[in-house]
């Protein structure tokens, strides 16, 4: 169970920013939801292997500290044992605690809070994605060099089609961009802005081997990072920016 922690955390607090987390569980499924303070990213954790025990709706809060247990030497060690507690909330048997213990039965505890403390999530439906690809690590590290050179004036990347071409571009009156590869020619009819940031932050999770969906309406736009684990499938969901 340390290791789906650890995988969680390395997934949503690690970004930089995340600070909750929302965790449903039964028998045939285990998902994690949360979205970050400014309402720019939606996240969903799908476990590939539900969590024995973790049953029911909680929150999860004080992510640094969780972290820093999960990543402790001691509890490494293949003695060291893990237990889910749980507690009557009214009606409901809801996960209230994680206990962790080394191989000398010292023990390591986290409480979680109720699911009603955390923000409200975001429902998104799906949609038939109008492109979807895999950047390059080159692709990135251009596209992360160029923000970096904006960063003091600009926050969001304008994503626009070009003679067929997907290019994502910073800065005003066109400024500069990158050209992405995708897998044929692509056609846009808007030029949807995301948060360069967040979307970079996730795209290094799995650099090189992240998948994006773009959806372009005239007036909706998503763009979507999928970041495939061991033990979890990650979905990132960007709506498109309102200036």
């Amino acid at each position: 169970m340390r290791e789906e922690f650890k995988d969680i955390l390395d997934h949503t607090y690690a970004t930089g920013f995340i600070t909750e987390l929302k965790i449903t569980g039964d028998k045939e499924s285990t998902l994690i939801e949360t979205i970050d303070e400014n309402n720019r990213v939606v996240i969903k954790g799908y476990l590939k292997t539900p969590l024995a025990n973790l049953h029911g709706e909680f929150g999860v809060g004080r992510l640094g500290i969780l972290k820093s247990i999960v990543e402790y030497p001691n509890l490494k060690s293949p003695n060291a044992t893990s237990e889910i507690i749980h507690r009557k909330r009214g009606e409901d048997t809801v996960p209230d605690e994680i206990v962790f213990k080394n191989e000398n039965g010292t023990p390591w505890n986290h409480r979680f809070m109720s699911a009603d403390l955390v923000r409200d999530q975001v429902d998104f439906r799906g949609v038939d994605w109008t492109v979807e690809f895999t950047p390059t690590k080159s692709e990135i590290q251009d596209f992360t060099y160029i923000t970096n050179a904006y960063a003091a004036d600009e926050t969001l990347f304008t994503v626009k089609e070009e003679g067929g071409e997907l290019r994502f571009y910073v800065g005003e009156n066109g400024g500069t961009y990158v050209t992405i590869n995708t897998p044929g020619k692509v056609k846009f009819k808007s030029a949807h802005k995301w948060p360069f940031v967040e979307v970079i932050k996730v795209l290094k999770l799995d650099e090189g081997n992240a998948l994006v969906s773009i959806y372009d309406a005239p007036k909706m736009g998503a763009l979507q990072i999928t970041v495939d684990t061991k033990f979890a499938k990650w979905l990132y969901i960007f709506p498109a920016a309102t200036e």
